[in-house]
């Protein structure tokens, strides 16, 4: 059992290694055998098999456990099954998160599913609330998200409030809104109003949610307003999310 406890402490500081030093770079094959490794290993501690033991009750909470979680797996992809109606042009690949790393600076996940299932670089993630984020990086086995959050300033996204198109410019960690600028302080901009995807760009599709406007202000120059919008996703709690993957023509 120590030698067990041991090996998986290596894992888990070399992937944490790792998962600092992948940032804006692809990975490289000694990276992606390793990933893939410990996506293996995180599966089997995530079920793992009960000792063999005279505990009828240890057996039952383990089970009653194992099948409220299979429960909430499933209402999670019967919400993404319904907000996929929307999306007609794309496949849908759904998946579990294994890893996260949710700091201020990052902000990535890391899910079970990796280029043997479909997943490229830069296709769009989704949960049953709406945008997450996108794909960053594959391998065989797991995929890197980038969580719409993550503070990285090339992190844009084009979007649409009150049908008028703007850019989301970046994340106050400080607030916990996104935030957009770039609008004119004619536009009539309110709270409450929801932002969605306008589908420029090339990454995320048109009409999928991201959050609700929030607070409305001036920006520095008092010639445009900084827009700050509220999520509709809790990133703290994602278990199950959709990559979605674009039909080809007649598939």
């Amino acid at each position: 059992m120590k030698k067990i406890n041991k090996l998986i402490f290596v894992f888990i500081i070399v992937l944490t290694l790792l998962y600092a030093l992948s940032s804006k770079r692809k990975i490289f094959f000694v990276e992606v055998y390793i990933k893939d490794a410990f996506v293996q290993l995180q599966k089997i501690l995530y079920y793992p098999v009960p000792y063999q033991d005279d505990n009828k009750l240890y057996h039952h909470e383990i089970s009653s456990n194992l099948i409220k979680e299979l429960n909430k797996k499933k209402e999670s992809l019967k919400e993404l099954l319904e907000l996929s109606y929307s999306l007609t042009d794309f496949h849908y690949i759904n998946a579990t998160i294994i890893s996260r790393n949710t700091t201020h600076i990052l902000n990535n996940l890391i899910i079970d599913k990796g280029f043997k299932d479909g997943i490229i670089n830069d296709s769009a993630v989704i949960s049953s609330q709406g945008l997450i984020g996108k794909i960053i990086n594959t391998s065989k086995n797991s995929s890197e998200v980038k969580l719409i959050i993550n503070k990285d300033v090339n992190n844009k996204i084009s979007v649409q409030v009150n049908n008028i198109n703007a850019l989301i410019s970046g994340y106050e960690a400080e607030t916990g809104f996104l935030y957009i600028t770039g609008i004119n302080n004619t536009e009539n901009i309110n709270i409450n109003d929801a932002v969605i995807t306008n589908g420029l760009g090339g990454i995320y599709p048109a009409g999928i949610l991201v959050g609700y406007v929030t607070k409305v202000t001036s920006d520095k120059y008092g010639v445009g307003q900084k827009i700050f919008v509220k999520t509709i996703e809790d990133f703290n709690n994602i278990k199950y999310i959709a990559v979605l993957k674009r039909r080809n023509n007649g598939s």
